[in-house]
């Protein structure tokens, strides 16, 4: 008569089965963490540059009167330019032009030409001004990560 219970075979069979489920699921775990990870970085450095760019943007434009802030619409895209109430000690330049040249957002002044991001979807600088309200909007792309920005700033409201 046999008595009820497992063999030692049947019990090393079905170990060996679970510790093989555990390894494959373990392997997709990690893989789909890995692919999350690359992917927020990857998201995370697009943002950053577009992000500083828009600072440094807002930050030059509340240095202007609004009367100051020109925007002009040119056949390559648009142009904003303005003329900034205090020169700063890395360029002494009143008069700035903000403009997007292929994919790279720039930065022009007597002094010369800065790129303040590259990445830039072509043709999406598109900055508006109503009334005294400056609002900036860009799209920041690499490869399948796109990212529209947009704000708003009113520039310095005291005297010219």
């Amino acid at each position: 008569m046999k008595t009820p219970g497992f063999t030692l075979i049947e019990m090393v069979l079905v170990i060996v089965l679970v510790a093989i489920l555990a390894a494959a699921s373990l392997q997709a775990i990690v893989s789909g963490t890995s692919t999350y990870i690359t992917s927020a970085r990857n998201y995370l450095e697009v943002f950053r540059e577009g992000k500083t760019a828009m600072e440094r943007m807002v930050r030059e434009i509340r240095e202007a009167h609004p009367d100051n802030v020109v925007i002009a619409d040119e056949p390559a895209g648009y142009a904003l330019t303005l003329n900034k109430k205090h020169p700063t000690l890395m360029d002494p330049s009143l008069q700035v032009t903000f403009k997007q040249e292929g994919d790279s957002l720039e930065r022009r002044s007597p002094a010369g030409t800065f790129i303040l991001a590259r990445n830039i979807k072509p043709g999406t600088f598109a900055p508006e001004k109503e009334g005294d309200l400056v609002t900036l909007r860009f799209t920041v792309k690499r490869g399948n990560t796109e990212i529209k920005l947009q704000t708003s700033v009113l520039p310095r409201q005291d005297e010219k």
